[in-house]
């Protein structure tokens, strides 16, 4: 990457360099998520805030409240018994007997058996702080209502994160949503889309023997595990993105975009100087409401002057088709765009 590229990120960089959960306020929330990553300690997805990860164990991150937890630990350890033995290695089986051991009143064996389990206690394992990567996402939350203050919360969240100035090797997406919890995976979610997975390539498929796989099955499929989202999408330039995203997420909090109650847009790529901006809906097979939500981002653009963006098309995807695998060009011959339109008509 040039300088005068780091040059242009250099306002967004540091704004997330920072503990950003910090502006929280009785109204609004602005938060850093690490999407599809999971805390090896509570076991929260996505992590919120911080994040640590261990330098000897593969794959093992942890949250800020697990992480003092694990210090405390540490401490404690020092305190008691000194020195541990050899350090492990995270292993994908837990050494058996272990918890009856921690039951002990021998301290040393006590915090060995703790070890053994949790190979991270040991002062050889080291954490670092991740402060960029391509699963970071900002989140802005705002329940809509009238303050002045929280206006000039989000006329600075925008100044600050404007997606075209803001690297994707910092946060991939930039996040506006009216309700708390954001259109992510959970643990549960991803127990669901792995059945729906399972269901489809293991029961439907090999059921389907004299015909083509069709898209009423994917609705089966979709509604079978309830995995009914979908989102419009729009491809701004890099030129074109910090307006569109900043009408649009005004519009999303001061006067709605219909039923939708959550939009993100991705950031900057050196790789292409196009943008993807998602407005969610909650059920995909409710044209009317995907219409009328449609409707009011062009609306919103239109009352804004934005009439000759570069790539006119406004393409609807149900999220079910993504969560199977399957995409523009798949051997299904389906088409995962289920709706389409034009912003300048």
């Amino acid at each position: 990457m040039e300088d005068t590229d780091c040059d242009v990120f250099a306002v967004a960089r540091e704004f997330l360099s920072k503990d950003v959960s910090k502006e929280t306020k009785e109204n609004i929330q602005l938060q850093l998520h690490h999407v599809d990553i999971t805390c090896d300690g509570c076991e929260a997805e996505p992590i919120i805030g911080k994040r640590f990860q261990c330098t000897v164990c593969e794959d093992i991150d942890l949250c800020e409240q697990c992480m003092r937890a694990l210090v405390a630990a540490k401490i404690k350890i020092s305190q008691e018994i000194g020195q541990l033995d050899t350090p492990g290695r995270h292993t994908s089986e837990r050494p058996s007997k272990w918890i009856s051991r921690v039951k002990s009143d021998n301290c040393v064996l006590k915090w060995q058996a703790l070890q053994d389990a949790v190979p991270c206690l040991h002062p050889t394992h080291t954490f670092r702080q991740i402060t960029s990567g391509p699963e970071r996402a900002v989140v802005f939350t705002r329940r809509m209502v009238d303050s002045s203050s929280e206006d000039s919360e989000f006329a600075r969240f925008l100044e600050v994160l404007p997606p075209s100035k803001t690297s994707c090797g910092d946060a991939a997406w930039i996040h506006c949503s009216t309700k708390p919890h954001l259109h992510y995976t959970t643990m549960a979610d991803e127990k669901r889309i792995l059945q729906a997975v399972e269901y489809f390539e293991d029961i439907l498929v090999p059921s389907v023997t004299q015909r083509s796989i069709k898209a009423s099955d994917i609705d089966i499929v979709a509604k079978k595990f309830n995995l009914m989202h979908g989102k419009w999408m729009i491809f701004p330039t890099s030129e074109e993105v910090d307006r569109i995203w900043a009408v649009l997420a005004h519009h999303l909090f001061d006067k709605g975009l219909h039923t939708c109650s959550e939009i993100k847009v991705s950031t900057k790529s050196s790789a292409d100087d196009k943008h993807v901006l998602l407005a969610y809906t909650e059920n995909y097979s409710d044209k009317n409401d995907a219409c009328s939500v449609a409707e009011a981002i062009k609306k919103a653009l239109q009352d804004a002057g934005m009439k000759d963006m570069q790539d006119k098309r406004m393409l609807y995807k149900a999220d079910v088709y993504t969560h199977l695998g399957i995409y523009r060009s798949n051997e299904y011959n389906l088409k995962p765009t289920i709706y389409t339109m034009e912003l300048n008509k």
